[in-house]
């Protein structure tokens, strides 16, 4: 009887081992060799969505007009003190020759009302 049970055992551990060897797993590793190479590495990432900036400046003007000039493009970058765009000065010069003449105008008031200043005494003197 304990001849039978040895070669049970021992059938039982040789049809395990035939089972392990033969059948293997499932989810063995597969390795792939190649020789070594030396280079440069390439990454490439692929992404979709939307690009935010990390800082983002709102550019203004103190003066508003015709843009005469755009000296540079869309998406370029400007440093602190560029000049980004020219503003055609026509209107301008126009506004500021208006000043003038009111400016002088006005001076002329002013010389003529102390014409009439000096005049006044002298006037009035006369009437009495």
């Amino acid at each position: 009887m304990k001849k039978i049970i040895l070669v049970i055992v021992l059938l039982a551990f040789a049809a395990a081992g035939l089972a392990f060897w033969f059948g293997g797993s499932k989810d063995a590793q597969e390795y792939r060799t190649a020789k070594l190479d030396r280079g440069d590495l390439v990454v490439t990432v692929t992404a979709s969505g939307t690009v935010q900036p990390v800082t983002q400046v709102q550019v203004g003007t103190q003066v508003s007009g015709v843009i005469e000039k755009l000296l540079v493009d869309f998406n370029a970058r400007v440093k602190a003190g560029e000049v980004v765009a020219q503003i055609d000065p026509a209107p301008l010069r126009a506004r500021a020759d208006q000043d003038r003449a009111n400016m002088t105008r006005a001076q002329a008031d002013v010389a003529r009302v102390k014409a009439g200043l000096v005049q006044a005494p002298a006037s009035w003197r006369g009437a009495s």
